[in-house]
């Protein structure tokens, strides 16, 4: 995943119900790999 990429970003956030700052939370622990994301992102629910 982009971070500089604007529109990805608002998309991925949108879709997973994250804010800016969980967003980037998940993406320092995972990676940037999207399928890692929504793994990590998953266990914050």
């Amino acid at each position: 995943m982009n971070l500089a990429n604007r529109a990805q970003v608002k998309i991925l956030r949108r879709r997973l119900k994250l804010s800016d700052e969980q967003l980037r939370s998940v993406v320092r622990e995972s990676g940037s790999s999207i399928s890692a994301i929504i793994k990590e992102a998953a266990s914050l629910k």
